[in-house]
């Protein structure tokens, strides 16, 4: 599980990795770095996904270890799946969703604006759709819809 600035669960071989030690909690010496090549995950979750990660992941930016293991888990040909959660996702982070949501095996936590009259352009994901929503994407879905 990744806790640097998202939280990642991976599923293998039908284990949920899911609280308890850190399996990756750095990029120093590469450690996330044998997710690609390994193959370790069937499927990764970034939840919450805040609009720092959004931007990072929509422009190849690799520089945590929640980016490294998203980017090598695509490149495996794995889901990835975003809880997005942040103030901007109508604003200046809208333009990296809509470049995410036509990546292929790249699926969002059903989401909608969480407090429209005082933070409208603030979004945040269903997060008890969670497991539907790994479910779906492991069968190559999307939920619909992914805006509430």
């Amino acid at each position: 599980m990744v806790r640097q600035d998202g939280c990642l669960i991976a599923f293998r071989s039908g284990c949920l990795l899911c609280q308890g030690s850190p399996l990756f909690c750095t990029i120093l010496f590469n450690p996330v770095e044998p997710i690609g090549p390994k193959n370790l995950l069937d499927l990764m979750l970034i939840a919450p996904c805040t609009g720092n990660t959004l931007g990072k992941l929509a422009n190849g930016i690799n520089d945590t270890t929640v980016t490294m293991a998203a980017k090598s888990s695509l490149r495996n040909g794995n889901p990835l799946i975003l809880a997005v959660s942040t103030n901007d996702a109508l604003g200046g982070s809208a333009q990296n969703i809509g470049r995410l949501m036509n990546v292929k095996r790249v699926y969002f936590v059903p989401m909608a604006q969480d407090d429209p009259k005082n933070k409208p352009a603030s979004a945040v994901a269903f997060f008890d759709l969670i497991a539907p929503t790994l479910l779906s994407a492991m069968s190559g879905e999307q939920i619909q819809p992914v805006w509430r």
